[in-house]
C-alpha cells in the first residue's frame, strides 16, 4: 500500500517551516541515517534534503573520513644555508603535488629526494 498526499487549491508545493527543516536535517546528520528513508518518511525529495543541508551551511563530509591533519616531518642533519638565487629572466617553475585533498608546492629545481619525501608524507607514510 502506498501513502499519498492530496493537495487542493492553487498551492502545489508544501511549505516547510524552519523548525521542521531543522528537525529533518538533525535526523539526516545522525550516524547511520539514510537520506532516502528520511525523505520517504517526510514526503520530501531526497535532493531537497541535500539542498537544505547546503543552504544551512552544513556541507558534505564523507562518512568515516579522517579529520584533516598535518603530516609529521623530521629534519635530520645540519640546517641548510640560505642561498641568494641568481637573477634570471626565466620565470620560476614549481612542482605541485596534490593528493588526498592536500597540496604541496615545491620549487622546480627541488631534488628528487625532497619530492619523494613530500609524496610519502602526503600518502601518510614515514
Amino acid at each position: 500500500m502506498t501513502r499519498g498526499e492530496i493537495l487542493d487549491g492553487p498551492e502545489r508545493r508544501r511549505r516547510w517551516s524552519e523548525d521542521e527543516r531543522t528537525e529533518i536535517l538533525a535526523e539526516l546528520a545522525k550516524p547511520g541515517s539514510k537520506g532516502a528513508e528520511i525523505a520517504r518518511r517526510y514526503g520530501v525529495s531526497r535532493g531537497l534534503l541535500y539542498t537544505w543541508r547546503k543552504e544551512a551551511g552544513l556541507g558534505k563530509a564523507p562518512r568515516g573520513a579522517p579529520a584533516m591533519a598535518f603530516a609529521p616531518v623530521l629534519l635530520t642533519g645540519p640546517a641548510p644555508q640560505a642561498e641568494t638565487p641568481a637573477p634570471s629572466a626565466a620565470p620560476l617553475s614549481f612542482i605541485e603535488i596534490e593528493l588526498k585533498g592536500a597540496r604541496v608546492r615545491l620549487p622546480g629545481n627541488a631534488p628528487a629526494s625532497t619530492v619523494t619525501a613530500a609524496i610519502k608524507a602526503l600518502r601518510g607514510r614515514s
